[in-house]
C-alpha cells in the first residue's frame, strides 16, 4: 500500500468521525476486508482522535478492529490526554464574542474552518491555500 493511499484512508476515517458518519466508517472504511491494511500504530491514534473528540460508537469500532487501550496508555502521557480534553479544538464552532460586523464575522468563520482542515486532515497552510475552500 502506497502512503499516499495510507494517507487518504486516514483521512476518510477523520472526516467520518468529524461528520459522525459511523455507516460510512463500518461499511467501507473499517471492514474485515480493510484491515488487513491499518496497523496498530493507525488503530490506536484513530482511537485517541474519537475519544477526543468524543465519539463512543467510533472508539467501540476500533476498538474491535483492534485498537487497544492498552497499547494508547503506554504511548502516551495521561496528562496530555486530559490537557488535550480541556482545550478540543474539534469542528467549526461558534463563539460567544462575534460582533455585528458580518466580514468580521465571516473571517473568523473561515478561521475555524482553516484551523479544522489543518488539525483533522494534516494540510499544511501552503496546501491549504491551493485548497478550494471558501
Amino acid at each position: 500500500m502506497t502512503k499516499e493511499s495510507e494517507t487518504q484512508r486516514i483521512k476518510e476515517l477523520r472526516l467520518a468521525i468529524a461528520w459522525n458518519k459511523f455507516d460510512l466508517a463500518q461499511k467501507d472504511i473499517l471492514t474485515t476486508k480493510t484491515i488487513g491494511s491499518w496497523t496498530d500504530a493507525e488503530l490506536d491514534e484513530e482511537l485517541k482522535h474519537s475519544i477526543r473528540t468524543d465519539k463512543v460508537r467510533f472508539a467501540d469500532l476500533l476498538i474491535e478492529y483492534g485498537a487497544s487501550f492498552d497499547r494508547l496508555q503506554e504511548s502516551m502521557d495521561k496528562d496530555e490526554l486530559y490537557q488535550d480534553l480541556l482545550s478540543a479544538d474539534t469542528l467549526p464552532f461558534w463563539e460567544s464574542d462575534y460582533t455585528d460586523d458580518i466580514q468580521s464575522l465571516n473571517q473568523q468563520i473561515k478561521s475555524n474552518r482553516m484551523r479544522f482542515y489543518s488539525l483533522y486532515l494534516n494540510i499544511s497552510p501552503d496546501d491549504m491555500k491551493k485548497c478550494p475552500v471558501s
